[in-house]
Formats: structure tokens, C-alpha cells, sequence
């Protein structure tokens, strides 16, 4: 039995956190948004390219893993139907199970806790003012930003797992591999 398991949620929300124990566990290749990103970002393609850039490494390098027999975790923010679609479709042609976990965080002030004391890599936010600064033009309050970017997250319309990574890590990893590898 393999997988491609489809992470989601805002920065600081755990997603990589819970991504990684998983790989080890499953195990699986993981696929982080960030890693591809920043790899582009430091061999001088442009900011404006290097996300789109990313998302088709990351298609391939996923279609490639499933292709052989292994699973792969997709981690990234999940904000556009493209690549939800892609995941589902991906995992529906190669015979894998497909799932969904999000990644969620009640409290702003703990996501801006995680942000400030990661080791951020080229393509993340140091904190989340220089978040709201590269959102656009007008400035706006991270408060509202965070809850923008949560409406934008892309969801499965049946099934997933929402993760309160607010509990502790060896909880939340957990109960991901048992929504994981429950039956279905």
C-alpha cells in the first residue's frame, strides 16, 4: 500500500514539522514546497518564477515516486485547486491513496512564536510582518492576512483530516498516520 499524502495549511502551522516524522514513518519521499523554492530562488530564477517553477518540480518529482511504487508527501500551503486536483488525480492514476491533511493553529500569536524562532529558508517569512509586507502593496494586519490565507486553502469536498498542531508533535504525527493509513 503507498500514498501521496497532500499537507496544507498557513506558514508556522506545522505542516513541515508533521511531514517529516511522517516520511520517516510511512516512509515516504517528502516534497516541500520551500526546499524546491528556495533550491530555485538561490540559482537566481526570479522570485515571480521560482513559485510556479516549484509546484511543476514538485508535480514531477511526485508523479516519478508514485510511478515506482513509493509514497510521497506533498508539503506545501495548498492554495490553489491545481494543485489539490493534481494530487487527487496523480494518486487515483498510479493506484496510491490519496490524503488530506491540514495542518491548523488557533492562536495567531503561536503561529507568529513558530515563524520568529524557525531557521527560515530563502523562500520563507522571517515573521509575519515580513509576510504582510510581501502579501502587497497596502499594508494590512497579519490577523487578517492569516484569515485570508485560510479561506484561500483548497480542501478535498469529502474526507481529510484537520490537525490541531497546537497539541503536541508526537500527537498530531499520530494521529495524521492513523487517518493515513486507515482503511479507504
Amino acid at each position: 500500500m503507498f500514498y501521496l499524502v497532500q499537507m496544507a495549511g498557513v506558514p508556522g502551522s506545522g505542516k513541515s514539522a508533521v511531514a517529516q516524522e511522517l516520511a520517516k514513518l510511512l516512509p515516504a519521499t517528502l516534497l516541500d514546497h520551500d526546499d524546491t523554492k528556495s533550491a530555485l530562488l538561490l540559482a537566481g530564477i526570479s522570485e515571480v518564477q521560482a513559485g510556479p517553477a516549484s509546484y511543476a518540480v514538485i508535480k514531477a518529482l511526485a508523479s516519478r515516486a508514485l510511478e515506482l511504487g513509493g509514497s510521497c508527501i506533498i508539503d506545501s500551503p495548498c492554495f490553489y485547486r491545481e494543485l489539490l486536483e493534481f494530487g487527487q488525480d496523480t494518486a487515483a492514476r498510479f493506484g496510491a491513496h490519496y490524503r488530506f491533511v491540514e495542518c491548523v493553529v488557533p492562536d495567531l500569536g503561536e503561529i507568529r512564536r513558530r515563524i520568529k524562532s524557525r531557521t527560515s529558508k530563502l523562500s520563507q517569512f522571517k515573521d509575519l510582518d515580513d509576510m504582510v509586507s510581501h502579501a502587497g502593496a497596502t499594508p494590512r494586519r497579519a490577523e487578517e492576512l492569516m484569515v485570508e490565507w485560510l479561506t484561500k486553502t483548497v480542501r478535498p469536498s469529502v474526507g481529510g483530516l484537520s490537525l490541531d498542531t497546537s497539541r503536541p508533535p508526537a500527537d498530531c504525527v499520530e494521529l495524521a498516520l492513523s487517518y493515513i493509513k486507515a482503511p479507504g
